[in-house]
C-alpha cells in the first residue's frame, strides 16, 4: 500500500475510530463459535477478540489487524510488571499485560504496539532485537491513539500501562518524533530482564560485524562468534545452550567449509542490518507525512488530555 492510500485510509477510519473505544463491552463477553474452516490461531480471549475489534477501527490499526489475518501469531496475557507489550520471537507470542485485561481503551493501542513490532521481526530478520524497531512500534501505537477516543483519562490512568501511554502520547505530541525516539531508545537501553533489555541498537550491531568482518582476516571470527553470543547470553536474548549450539555449528568442518559458513554468515547478518536501516527511514518519513496530514488531531489530543496540559518539557536526554 503507498504511502498516499494508508493515509486516505486513516482518514476514512477516523470517524468511526474516534467511538471505537468507547463502546461498552465485558471483557468475559462470550465469544461465538468458530467456522469449521476458521484459523485457530485467530482464536483469543473474548476481551482480546473485542480489543482487536476496536483496534481495526482505528487508522492504521486496520493495517495491523489484516496483516495479523494473512499472518496469525498468538496472542496472550502475562503477569508483566512493565508498561509494555512483549513479544516472543522463537514462541511467535505477544505477551499483554495482565493488569490491562479489563482496560478496554488502552487494551486496543497496547495490541496496536505489540502487532507493529512483530510484524517488523517478520518482515526483517534481525538476529537481535533492536531499539529503532521498538521506537517505530510506540510510533505507531501513539498514531492509533492520536484518533483513538481517551474519554476517560482518569481511568486510563490507573494502571502502568495507561500511564505509560498518556506519557508517550504527550511526548510524541508536543516534543515531535526526535524526542520521542530518544526516548524510546533510552527506556530500551535501561536493563530489564523481563523484556530482554537493553536491546541492540544500529549502531551496537555494525560495530559487531565490522569486528567479525575483521575477523575474517585474522581467523578470530569462530572466537568473535562465540563471545557475542555469550553477550546475548548476559542479555537473556538467548540461553547458553543456544550459545554453544551456535558454536558446535562450525566445530569438526573442514577449513572450505568453514570459509563458506562464515561469509555466508556475514552476508546475512550486513544484508539484514541494511534492510532494517532502509525499513527504519522508510516508516519515520511516513509518520512525518501522517503527522502533517493530521496535525489537527494532534492539536486536538493535547487539549483534550490533562497530562498533556500540565507536562513539562523533557530535560536533556
Amino acid at each position: 500500500m503507498t504511502r498516499a492510500n494508508a493515509l486516505l485510509l486513516a482518514a476514512a477510519s477516523l470517524l468511526c475510530g474516534c467511538a471505537a473505544l468507547q463502546e461498552e463491552y465485558s471483557p468475559d463477553e462470550a465469544t461465538p463459535a468458530p467456522r469449521e474452516d476458521a484459523n485457530p490461531a485467530l482464536h483469543y480471549e473474548p476481551s482480546l477478540e473485542r480489543g482487536l475489534e476496536s483496534l481495526e477501527l482505528l487508522g492504521e490499526g486496520r493495517e495491523l489487524v489484516a496483516r495479523l489475518k494473512e499472518n496469525p501469531i498468538k496472542i496472550q496475557y502475562a503477569p508483566l510488571t512493565g508498561p509494555w507489550p512483549r513479544y516472543l520471537r522463537a514462541d511467535r507470542t505477544l505477551l499483554i499485560p495482565e493488569k490491562e485485561r479489563r482496560h478496554r481503551q488502552t487494551l486496543p493501542l497496547l495490541l496496536a504496539r505489540g502487532l507493529a513490532l512483530s510484524q517488523m521481526y517478520d518482515r526483517i530478520q534481525v538476529a537481535d532485537d533492536l531499539a529503532e524497531f521498538e521506537v517505530l512500534a510506540a510510533m505507531a501505537q501513539a498514531r492509533v491513539a492520536s484518533q483513538a477516543s481517551m474519554y476517560d483519562e482518569d481511568k486510563i490512568a490507573s494502571t502502568p500501562s495507561g500511564q505509560e501511554t498518556i506519557k508517550e502520547i504527550c511526548v510524541y505530541a508536543i516534543e515531535g518524533p526526535d524526542r520521542f525516539a530518544e526516548m524510546i531508545r533510552r527506556d530500551c537501553l535501561l536493563p530489564n530482564l523481563e523484556y530482554d533489555r537493553p536491546t541492540e541498537t544500529f549502531e551496537s550491531s555494525l560495530h559487531w560485524v565490522q569486528r567479525m568482518q575483521q575477523g575474517l582476516s585474522d581467523n578470530s571470527f569462530y572466537q568473535l562468534l562465540y563471545k557475542r553470543d555469550l553477550d546475548r547470553v548476559r542479555r537473556n536474548a538467548i540461553t547458553r545452550a543456544e550459545a554453544d549450539e551456535n558454536a558446535s555449528k562450525f566445530r569438526g568442518q573442514d577449513a572450505d567449509a568453514i570459509w563458506r559458513e562464515e561469509r555466508k554468515y556475514m552476508y546475512r547478518t550486513r544484508k539484514n542490518i541494511d534492510d532494517a536501516q532502509i525499513f527504519y527511514r522508510q516508516q519515520m518519513d511516513y509518520d512525518a507525512l501522517w503527522r502533517s496530514q493530521y496535525a489537527d488531531a494532534i492539536a486536538t489530543r493535547i487539549k483534550e488530555l490533562k497530562g498533556c496540559q500540565s507536562y513539562e518539557l523533557l530535560p536533556g536526554i
